[in-house]
């Protein structure tokens, strides 16, 4: 009887024990969980942040391509610009060459 009793102690404090272990346990899996949650929520929040960059880089690709076309634009205005400015040097210095000679003729 007394066997038994202390069988029945055993058995008793052994299933204290592993009920100890399995609630210990219990805890640390919803630690566990809520750490993958946490990371989880974590990794969606820099998705989201990488999108949000690849957005920004988007945009600054796209004004940078414009910028470079009005550039183009007015370098090409500039050189047409100068091409003019070129011409009307030129004639003025005819029309001052063809007074010039003009002058000298009449004196």
């Amino acid at each position: 009887a007394a066997s038994a009793v202390a069988s029945r102690e055993l058995a008793d404090a052994t299933a204290a024990e592993r009920a100890a272990a399995a609630a210990r346990l219990g805890m640390m899996l919803r630690a566990c969980a809520a750490d993958a949650n946490h990371s989880d929520a974590r990794l969606s929040e820099a998705g989201d942040e990488v999108s949000a960059a690849r957005r920004r880089a988007d945009d600054a690709e796209k004004r940078a391509a414009e910028a470079d076309e009005r550039a183009a634009l007015v370098d090409a205005r500039a050189g047409d610009l100068e091409a003019e400015a070129r011409a009307r040097i030129a004639a003025a210095r005819r029309d001052v060459d063809a007074a010039a000679t003009e002058l000298t003729l009449s004196l």
